[in-house]
């Protein structure tokens, strides 16, 4: 049961990251993108945590596109508690907002 609830708890995550899909198998997780081109997202701070992730761990991880569908390859994820980990890891990539004196 505690598996089932952080499987859940992970999706939830991924979808607050902007994934539409998400897979693990053989030893990969395999993040889906938002399937419209020309969204927003893809300028939001969300995608930017994703492209930044991929800059900083190339060797586990690259960005594929197929059939028109961009998504993000990670290796190496054995373990919903790994996955769980590199989404945490991509949301603290994300860019915070600039807030100026009279904002905070």
């Amino acid at each position: 049961v505690t598996e089932l609830i952080n499987v859940v708890r992970m999706r939830w995550k991924a979808m607050k990251l902007g994934f539409e899909k998400l897979t693990l198998k053989n030893n990969k997780m395999i993040a889906y993108f938002l399937n419209k081109q020309e969204s927003e997202y893809f300028s939001s701070p969300m995608f930017q945590g994703a492209l930044l992730f991929t800059q900083k761990f190339p060797l586990i991880c690259n960005l594929k596109e197929q059939n028109n569908k961009l998504y993000l390859n990670i290796e190496d994820v054995n373990s919903i508690k790994k996955a769980t980990s590199i989404l945490n890891l991509i949301e603290e990539l994300m860019p915070k907002p600039i807030t100026t004196e009279n904002e905070a």
